[in-house]
């Protein structure tokens, strides 16, 4: 018993120093000199911890990048609202709510995200497109259920969905539409017209 005690402890440490580096780089991020000093170096200071304790933790910096992306995304919900749009049986409904998922992130947490996403096109360690290749993959697979359960044929057209959709529901017109005046729910709305327009039916 001391010893799994012990053991429990000492994960308890790891989480909470794993969690406390990434609140640094949250801050670090969202900090006037953030994207001169968003270095390993820069993260350890700024989280009070020696530069080998985050090496140990994230190995790297493009591993600290995926776990500010990942406590993001939980913050956001993203992945548990984009389960749920794919358990919805009506594929015009279940495409609104797949919009509703990806409006509620960037909307969650709009300035470190757009940070974020500043910062990545300034740093190839940021891999920003092998995350965002996750949205265009729910996409596509959405877009194949539709189709298949709408009896939409043509592969250009389908193309052409993905692609809208795609368009649609990036931080850009999100950011755009918020800064506009646009409540959440708006612009979910709004989008959900948009895309119904481009895609040639109604999504609720």
């Amino acid at each position: 018993m001391p010893r799994n005690y012990r053991l429990g402890r000492r994960k308890q440490s790891v989480d909470e120093t794993r969690a406390r580096i990434i609140a640094a780089a949250r801050d670090l991020l969202m900090s006037d000199e953030g994207f001169r000093n968003f270095t390993m170096d820069g993260i350890a200071r700024e989280a009070g911890v020696a530069r080998m304790t985050v090496y140990n933790q994230f190995e790297s910096k493009t591993a600290v990048y995926e776990a500010l992306a990942d406590d993001l995304a939980a913050r956001g919900q993203i992945r548990d609202n984009v389960a749920g749009a794919f358990m919805t049986s009506d594929p015009a409904a279940a495409t609104g709510k797949l919009i509703e998922a990806f409006v509620h992130f960037w909307l969650s947490e709009p300035d470190v995200l757009g940070r974020l996403s500043a910062l990545s096109q300034l740093d190839p360690d940021s891999h920003a497109a092998e995350r965002d290749a996750w949205r265009l993959q729910a996409i596509r697979t959405m877009m194949d259920r539709v189709h298949k359960q709408m009896k939409i044929r043509g592969r250009r057209v389908y193309q052409r969905n993905v692609d809208a959709l795609y368009i649609l529901t990036n931080f850009a017109m999100c950011q755009a539409l918020a800064q506009a005046g646009y409540s959440e729910r708006q612009i979910a709305s709004r989008i959900k017209e948009l895309a119904s327009a481009c895609l040639g039916f109604n999504i609720p």
